[in-house]
């Protein structure tokens, strides 16, 4: 499985914090560079730099956006950071990933892909625990069913 490792550094007024990010990918998809946008809930948003990025303890969004055969893909979770999180932290790549084009009528459209192919069929991705992470129904990449979000405990976040 391809992985690949991002250092984040967290400080605070205490101490400076360093977290070492694995992303490990299920598909064994070739990542031709990856970045990430951290959206602090409560707070300010932190873009990397890079392979590092300088943050607060606080709770984000992590928004990742990795190019994967000259595709731009993206996925988010939620973080929580604080003094006490470990040095290490893996991300597991979703299965199904998203494209995004602003077209003519200046609205989004997205293709889905499952492992690098475009998405077909009912689909679903879990997390390292087996919980559901996403469910859809695809028809040649598009998505003919609402795609359902859900944390890491299985609960329903939202859907697009």
């Amino acid at each position: 499985m391809p992985l690949m490792v991002i250092c984040l550094t967290s400080l605070s007024l205490n101490a400076q914090l360093s977290l070492k990010f694995q992303f490990n990918d299920t598909c064994n998809r070739k990542i031709d560079s990856l970045y990430f946008v951290a959206y602090g809930i409560l707070s300010s948003s932190y873009r990397s730099v890079g392979d590092s990025l300088q943050i607060q303890p606080g709770l984000y969004q992590i928004t990742y956006t990795g190019k994967i055969k000259g595709k731009s893909m993206e996925w988010s979770d939620n973080l929580i950071i604080t003094n006490l999180t470990g040095a290490d932290t893996t991300v597991t790549i979703p299965r199904i990933l998203k494209t995004s084009t602003f077209n003519t009528t200046k609205t989004y459209s997205f293709l889905y892909y499952y492992c690098n192919q475009l998405a077909n069929g009912l689909l679903i991705d879990t997390y390292p625990n087996g919980k559901t992470r996403i469910t859809g129904n695809f028809k040649e990449g598009r998505a003919i069913s609402k795609v359902k979000y859900f944390n890491i405990n299985g609960q329903f976040d939202h859907d697009e």
